[in-house]
């Protein structure tokens, strides 16, 4: 079964959290303790409506 990387932001913590799911995307688990595993640097340093993407070989960013 594939695994799915879910990104998403708290309203507490407007930076990237990440979670994965190893069953199809049923239930999703927080990585790195549910803490951000990326902050903004630029302006405000909010980060706000993360999301992920396919690169041009269609796996990689």
């Amino acid at each position: 079964m594939p695994t799915y990387v879910m990104s998403y932001f708290t309203e507490r913590d407007e930076s990237l959290h990440l979670a994965v799911s190893r069953d199809g995307g049923y239930s999703f688990l927080s990585v790195n303790e549910g803490r951000p595993v990326l902050r903004g640097s630029v302006g405000t340093g909010v980060l706000r409506d993360p999301f992920l993407g396919l690169g041009p070989d269609g796996r990689t960013p």
